[in-house]
């Protein structure tokens, strides 16, 4: 309210907020019993006026994960990380790297498989992996300057610009995590897992969330 105002005005205008803050506002009190419920629920809650996205809540449970003096190295892992795939959501990133790492999961499930990897594992250890594999996933979404030359740049623009096979990205993130001082290799994988899709749609016709899951697989299987 303005410095100037006198009582009377005051009186007025606090009645006014009052009554629109009672008439118009609801108050909410939920009291949840897990955590992962209380994550849940914020997940519908709008920041901002924004919805949260599901990056937005995995992001709380790093913190909530760590120890205090550990927080701000999360906040600058993870700010580092936006920056290098250039977007604020980082849910297709974390998805496809779990899928290229860990094994397939469907975007519904994501919130539960990375807290349950989080509760088994170091948490700082998988926001470092998740820091040295985005630049690997920008490179391989041809995100940033040219890393690629020839035919493994004409390939990767295929995939993303022509053949929307995105799905197959945690298979393409696996190769360049692996053969990135061997680019002969990695060439030899883009090729194939190009022909394994195409085949995979044309010839046996099946599903994305198929295609999805074998790309899973295989992913983790080169890894290990």
């Amino acid at each position: 309210f303005p410095l100037d105002i006198s009582q009377g005005e005051l009186i007025e205008k606090l009645k006014c907020f009052i009554n629109s803050f009672t008439r118009f506002f609801v108050v909410l009190q939920l009291t949840v019993n897990q955590s992962d419920t209380a994550y849940k629920i914020f997940g519908t809650i709008n920041n901002r006026g924004r919805d949260l996205t599901d990056s937005d809540i995995i992001k709380n449970e790093l913190f909530m994960s760590v120890p205090n003096e550990k927080r701000d190295q999360v906040k600058e892992q993870w700010d580092s990380i936006i920056e290098t795939v250039e977007s604020e959501d980082l849910t297709e990133y974390l998805r496809f790297q779990y899928a290229s790492s860990i094994g397939p999961v469907k975007l519904v499930n994501l919130y539960d498989a990375i807290t349950g990897h989080l509760q088994k594992n170091d948490p700082i250890n998988y926001l470092e992996d998740l820091a040295v594999e985005s630049e690997w996933f920008a490179r391989i979404n041809l995100i940033g300057g040219d890393f690629w030359s020839g035919n493994i740049k004409e390939k990767l623009n295929v995939i993303k610009n022509n053949l929307d096979i995105s799905h197959s990205i945690p298979l393409l993130l696996t190769g360049a995590v692996l053969y990135n001082q061997d680019l002969k290799s990695f060439e030899r994988l883009v090729n194939a897992t190009v022909v394994f899709c195409f085949r995979y749609f044309t010839i046996g016709k099946n599903s994305v969330s198929n295609l999805e899951r074998e790309i899973g697989f295989m992913s983790r299987s080169l890894r290990n």
